[in-house]
């Protein structure tokens, strides 16, 4: 069955139209695409954040403070990490990332000309220290990531990796979900930890969807919190787990499908957890592991 999926894979990376590479750069979310405008007079330039407002940053980014899994990570896929001069504990874990961690508050003394922060996060001090910050939000769709991952490519002058970057993504993720298109999706509980899963209406419902599974709480919307006993009871066909497959060995998971058929899996909690490039790994993976089964 692999060696057939893996055909079947390749033939399908032929076939999808070479339009796709370009199409990325017509799907937004709330933003208009960020492209290099170019340095005017007084050393700057403009690039719009997530609410497609239009922000000055410096012609040259040279220091970054991320405190945005998310951006750090998608930093790291352009091969920007040097320019990280302080970074959050989830992202120091990042491949690559060397910086020191921090918070908004003392980042606010690092001398970073732009800084990326989760939402909701105080910025008070790093706007008086005359940082330019962004906020990363977690996205709703597939197109939200892409524009996250645009954001971030354009603030470090990496317009067109970012774009080569969407690209990968996108045509990825379009290979298991053409070779998924009208079979039975399989039920899956996706544990993102502390009994946190998603439901419909976000960017990994739609990566859940495109590897040909759903998830077992479908019926609800955005990510949610769960009881050990609703799981249990949804009993899904499949695990995949940003934690430890331990976690679902005991006696009261004996009964549910994946459990007792061996279908519990632990997948890459930062490519999960937070919206990147990298979301086409963990639709690869669980495509994988579903059509192992078939």
């Amino acid at each position: 069955m692999k060696k057939l999926i893996a055909i079947i894979c390749a033939a399908l990376l032929v076939m999808i139209p070479l339009a796709l590479v370009s199409c990325g750069e017509k799907e937004s979310g709330g933003i208009q695409i960020n492209k290099d405008t170019g340095t005017v007079d007084d050393g700057t330039r403009t690039v719009k954040n997530l609410a497609g407002e239009s922000v000055k940053i410096p012609a040259s980014v040279t220091k970054v403070v991320s405190l945005s899994p998310s951006a750090t990570i998608i930093l790291a896929g352009l091969g920007e990490t040097g320019k990280l001069v302080g970074v959050d504990s989830v992202s120091a874990g990042v491949e690559g990332v060397t910086a020191s961690t921090t918070d908004a508050s003392a980042a606010a003394s690092l001398g970073a000309e732009v800084a990326f922060v989760s939402a909701g996060a105080d910025t008070s001090a790093l706007t008086a220290a005359g940082t330019v910050v962004f906020e990363i939000g977690t996205p709703e769709s597939m197109i939200g990531v892409k524009d996250i991952i645009r954001l971030v490519a354009a603030v470090v002058g990496k317009t067109d990796a970012g774009e080569s970057l969407v690209t990968a993504m996108t045509n990825s993720i379009n290979v298991s979900q053409l070779s998924t298109s009208g079979a039975a999706k399989s039920s899956v509980y996706l544990d993102l930890g502390d009994n946190t899963t998603t439901g419909s209406g976000t960017y990994l419902a739609e990566a859940l969807s495109a590897a040909g599974a759903t998830s077992i709480f479908a019926d609800k919307t955005g990510i949610i919190t769960v009881t050990d006993e609703e799981i249990i009871a949804a009993n899904p066909e499949f695990i995949f787990t940003t934690g430890s497959a331990s976690d679902f060995s005991g006696d009261e998971w004996a009964g549910v499908s994946a459990v007792a058929n061996g279908y519990v899996y632990e997948i890459d909690p930062l490519f999960t957890k937070y919206a990147s490039h990298n979301i086409s790994a963990i639709v690869s993976a669980v495509f994988e592991k579903i059509s192992d089964t078939k």
